[in-house]
């Protein structure tokens, strides 16, 4: 589709053998093209935000929309490299603590509308690259 992020490029050796790196490759590419593009939620405490008008207050209890797809491709965030594909490079904001990555209804392990899925998507995601995709494997999908 027509600003899409690009594939990732057609040399990139895929880490089968490697459960951590490949999370990473599901990270960086839900990051990418989430599958969820928005969340709701109110304003837990009044919030000041940028607008065309200049800074605002909102109330606490104000609707809010979280874009998945703004948040994860906003180039103040993640570099002026955004939209390329590196998911190792990007790894402490994929993955951790310090994790940037706006997806599972959450920002990394902070929030407490957290996926209860997170989890479960994440290790079945890495099952199947490496029991279907694997070039080893005889399996098809």
């Amino acid at each position: 589709p027509p600003g899409a992020p690009p594939p990732p490029p057609a040399d990139f050796a895929m880490p089968w053998d490697d459960r951590e790196k490949l999370r990473l490759v599901v990270l960086e590419n839900v990051r990418r093209n989430p599958a969820v593009y928005e969340t709701v939620m109110k304003l837990a405490e009044p919030t000041k935000l940028p607008t065309a008008g200049g800074l605002r207050e909102f109330p606490a209890g104000t609707p809010t929309l979280l874009s998945y797809v703004n948040a994860n491709m906003d180039p103040n965030m993640w570099g002026d490299d955004v939209k390329e594909f590196k998911p190792y490079e990007r790894a402490a904001m994929l993955w951790g603590p310090e994790a940037k990555l706006f997806s599972f209804n959450s920002c990394g392990d902070r929030g407490d509308r957290r996926c209860p899925g997170r989890e479960v998507a994440l290790q079945l995601a890495v099952n199947l690259l490496q029991e279907c995709y694997r070039p080893t494997s005889t399996r098809t999908v």
